[in-house]
């Protein structure tokens, strides 16, 4: 069981992996460069969620007195699967903090004094999302960056919802309120927001700190236009389901409104198109056709198996 304010406090940092050791390596490389807040003890903990156990050896060989490393092993596809089976880990080392990080991001080596010292500031049960900082690769075109680069919060703004891509929360958030990640659809997306939506109902405060820096590197493979018109697809799609379970909700009324806002991008699209437009410009209207698109299905219970493949190898 989780300590409350625990004399010396714990954190353990998770982070699920699946086939991609460069980027693996990097994450520990980072993370064994994070200075350390007095008074606070760490812990990496990796879930490799994969069928076989590759990267055992990699993790166990990498922690230091200072900052240790413990892998774990999750064979059931699903990042959910993996992400609770980092909450069990938590808990075993009797945790007094958790925070959720992704494989293919860096620390700033300020990360976790600035999240930590803004964390202490708030209410005991409160959960803080850092900022994550997009980075391509140069190959890409550099107008890219505008559609990976998530919009980064002054710190102190007051969130409805996170992602588990640079969060910390004392860990009774998740035991006092029974909350764990929906593995019903454990290949689709959006668990990660769709635990902390419930959190914030619950009456959780969740604000951001701009200052707790991540930087997210950006695999080849996903530096297209076929790929970003999947993840905005995909967006949509957790958008939509989570607008169907709003109180007023009524889908044939939900899919029939996105529908029209989905035709009005697509005919803003095809005129910018023949009117040679910026590609940058004109290529935005596709990408919001795509998440409104997503958005209409997702209220109709419409799901894909958003991280059945794997990109960054």
């Amino acid at each position: 069981m989780a300590t409350e304010r625990a004399h010396v406090p714990h954190l353990c940092i998770c982070v699920c992996t699946r086939e991609r050791p460069q980027m693996l390596s990097r994450f520990i490389e980072s993370y064994l460069q994070l200075k350390l807040p007095a008074g606070l003890s760490i812990s990496l903990e990796v879930v490799e969620n994969d069928q076989q156990q590759h990267m055992q050896g990699l993790v166990t060989s990498a922690g230091t007195t200072s900052h240790p490393a413990y892998y774990h092993h999750q064979p059931k596809l699903g990042i959910p699967c993996a992400r609770n089976t980092s909450i069990h880990a938590a808990l075993s080392r009797q945790a007094s903090h958790i925070a959720f990080v992704d494989d293919d991001e860096r620390f700033d080596p300020d990360w976790l004094v600035n999240i930590w010292a803004y964390l202490n500031s708030q209410p005991e049960e409160t959960v803080v999302h850092g900022a994550v900082y997009s980075v391509l690769p140069p190959s890409a075109p550099t107008y890219y960056e505008a559609f990976f680069q998530r919009q980064i919060e002054p710190t102190d703004t007051a969130l409805d919802f996170c992602r588990t891509n640079n969060v910390i929360l004392p860990l009774t958030v998740l035991t006092r309120h029974g909350l764990w990640f929906d593995e019903s659809k454990p290949l689709a997306g959006g668990t990660d927001s769709k635990l902390f939506r419930a959190a914030h109902a619950l009456g959780v405060p969740i604000k951001s700190c701009a200052e707790a820096v991540i930087y997210e590197d950006i695999p080849l493979e996903r530096a297209n236009v076929r790929w970003l018109s999947h993840r905005n697809f995909r967006i949509g799609l957790t958008m939509g389901e989570q607008a169907s379970q709003g109180a007023d909700a009524n889908q044939v009324t939900h899919f029939l409104r996105q529908s029209g806002k989905a035709t009005s991008c697509l005919t803003k699209y095809l005129a910018r198109t023949l009117l040679l437009q910026r590609k940058e410009k004109n290529i935005r209207y596709w990408f919001k056709a795509c998440k409104t698109i997503g958005c209409g299905l997702g209220s109709l219970g419409v799901k894909v198996d958003a991280y059945k493949n794997v990109q960054g190898h």
